[in-house]
C-alpha cells in the first residue's frame, strides 16, 4: 500500500518529465560502465545487439591482464605437479610423501591468492549492481506505474528490491564464507587424506548450489504467480539459448539455462530506452568479472586435466576443488546478474502490456 502510494504520488509530481528519473540512473554506475552505455538515450531496441557486442568486445579488453596472469598462474601449478611426479618416479617414499604435502601447501598458496581477490571482486561487482538497480527499479516502476500498471509495478519494486538487498547481503554472510569453507575442507582432504572431509566438503558445495537455485527459482515463480511472466516465444529459439547458457555457465549453468526462457519470453517487450539502459548497465558491471572468473575456471579445469595425466592423483583432484570454487564464484556472479536482468524485462513488460 506504502509502494503503491509512493509510486502514484511521484509519478504526479513528476508532471511534464517524461524520463520518471531516467537521467540520473547513470550516475549510479561505476565510471568504466558508464562509458560503456554512453548514447543509451539514443538507443532504440535494433541498437542493442550492437551495444551488447561492444561492452562484451571492451570486457575482453580489460580481462586480457587477469586472464594472462591466470594462465601464468596455471602454468606454475602444473609445474608443481610435474616436480611432484619426478620426486615419486625417483622412489624414495619418505621423499615422496614429504613432496605431495608440499605440492598441496605450493597449489594452495599460488591459488589462493589469485581466488581471494575473485572473492573481493565479486563482492565489489554485486554491490554495484545493487546501487544500479536501487536507481533503476525506482525510475522503471515509476514509468510503469505512469501507464496504470500500478499494481504489477508494486509487486515489482518490492520483490527486485528485496532480491537484490538479499543477495548483496547474503553474499557477505552466507555464499562468501560457505565458499571459503569449501575450499579449506577440501584443501585440508588432500592435505591429510580424510575422507570424512570430503564428504563434508561435496555437501557444502550441495548446499551452495541448491541455495542459488531456489533464489532463481523463488524469484521466477513469484513472477509467474503474480502475473507478470506470460507470452510466448520461438521454440526453436529458447532451445538454442538454452544450449548457450547450459554449456558457458559452470556449477548451475542448466538452472539459469530454464529460467533464461523468462527472458526469450519479455525480450519483444524492449521498446524503452530506460529499459536498454538498464539491460546495457548490468551488463558492463558484471561482464568483466564475469570473463576473468569464467576463463579462470576453464583454465583451471583444463589444468587438473593436465596435471591428472602424471599420475598425482591428489595434486589433480586439489586443482579440482579450487576449479570448482572459481565455478561457485562465477555462478553467484551470473545468478545476480541474470536477477536484475529479469527484473528489468519484466519491468518493460509490466511498463507496455
Amino acid at each position: 500500500m506504502i509502494l503503491t502510494v509512493i509510486l502514484t504520488v511521484g509519478c504526479r509530481a513528476a508532471g511534464a518529465e517524461t524520463d520518471f528519473g531516467a537521467g540520473d540512473v547513470p550516475g549510479s554506475l561505476p565510471d568504466a560502465a558508464r562509458e560503456s552505455v554512453e548514447g543509451w538515450d539514443i538507443m532504440d531496441a535494433e541498437d542493442l545487439g550492437g551495444g551488447v557486442r561492444s561492452i562484451v568486445e571492451k570486457g575482453f579488453g580489460q580481462s586480457e591482464g587477469s586472464i594472462k596472469a591466470s594462465l601464468g598462474l596455471c602454468l606454475s601449478v602444473f609445474a608443481v605437479t610435474v616436480l611432484a611426479a619426478v620426486v615419486r618416479s625417483s622412489g624414495a617414499e619418505q621423499a615422496e610423501t614429504a613432496m605431495e604435502l608440499a605440492g598441496v601447501l605450493a597449489i594452495s598458496m599460488i591459488l589462493y591468492g589469485q581466488i581471494s581477490g575473485f572473492f573481493t571482486q565479486m563482492t565489489r561487482t554485486v554491490d554495484e549492481m545493487a546501487v544500479f538497480s536501487g536507481a533503476l527499479f525506482p525510475a522503471m516502476a515509476s514509468a510503469a506505474a505512469a501507464s496504470g500498471r500500478i499494481g504489477t509495478s508494486t509487486a515489482l519494486l518490492g520483490i527486485t528490491t528485496a532480491v537484490c538487498g538479499a543477495m548483496s547481503r547474503g553474499l557477505e554472510l552466507i555464499f562468501l564464507p560457505a565458499i571459503s569453507c569449501y575450499m579449506a575442507l577440501m584443501t585440508a582432504n588432500y592435505a591429510v587424506g580424510d575422507e570424512s572431509l570430503k564428504m563434508l566438503g561435496d555437501m557444502l558445495k550441495q548446499l551452495i548450489t541448491t541455495a542459488l537455485k531456489f533464489v532463481v527459482i523463488g524469484f521466477t515463480a513469484y513472477l509467474s504467480l503474480t502475473g507478470v511472466i506470460s507470452g510466448s516465444v520461438d521454440s526453436a529459439s529458447i532451445r538454442a539459448a538454452k544450449l548457450t547458457i547450459s554449456t558457458a555457465v559452470p556449477v548451475v549453468g542448466s538452472m539459469i539455462a530454464d529460467a533464461s526462457e523468462t527472458l526469450l519470453v519479455s525480450a519483444g517487450m524492449i521498446r524503452g530506452s530506460l529499459g536498454i539502459l538498464g539491460l546495457l548497465g548490468v551488463l558492463a558491471v558484471s561482464i568483466g568479472p564475469f570473463i576473468e572468473t569464467g576463463c579462470s575456471y576453464l583454465m583451471l579445469k583444463c589444468t587438473a586435466a593436465a596435471t591428472a595425466a602424471t599420475g598425482e592423483k591428489r595434486l589433480s583432484g586439489l586443482v579440482s576443488t579450487m576449479a570448482g570454487a572459481v565455478g561457485l564464484i562465477t555462478a553467484v556472479t551470473g545468478v545476480c546478474t541474470l536477477l536484475v536482468m529479469i527484473g528489468c524485462v519484466c519491468f518493460l513488460r509490466g511498463a507496455v502490456a
